[in-house]
């Protein structure tokens, strides 16, 4: 069995559904931090004691399962020397 769906089309499909969505966009934002941190040449422990939290406050965003508020992604931005810059977009079904 073949399927001729693209990614993008299908994470679109996907993120017509609240749920999919609200999960995808917490693993997201940990996906950024992970990367960020990696970049910055950080170990979890070295993130945490900079912006004043524990390890395994750092892991349970990494891994999406803690949504970050405004103020930790100030802290998190400054910590690893990035800029945070906070987008709002239409949903795709508000254009259709």
């Amino acid at each position: 069995m073949t399927w001729n769906v693209t990614y993008k089309e299908l994470l679109a499909r996907w993120m017509e559904d609240p749920e999919f969505r609200e999960e995808y966009t917490k693993l997201a934002a940990g996906s950024e931090v992970r990367l960020a941190r990696i970049m910055a040449g950080l170990t979890q422990q070295e993130l945490a004691e900079r912006i004043g939290t524990k390890q395994s406050s750092v892991s349970r965003l990494e891994c999406g399962r803690q949504e970050p508020g405004m103020e930790m992604l100030r802290k998190i931005a400054w910590a690893l020397g990035c800029e945070l810059r906070v987008r709002l977009v239409p949903r795709k079904s508000d254009l259709e």
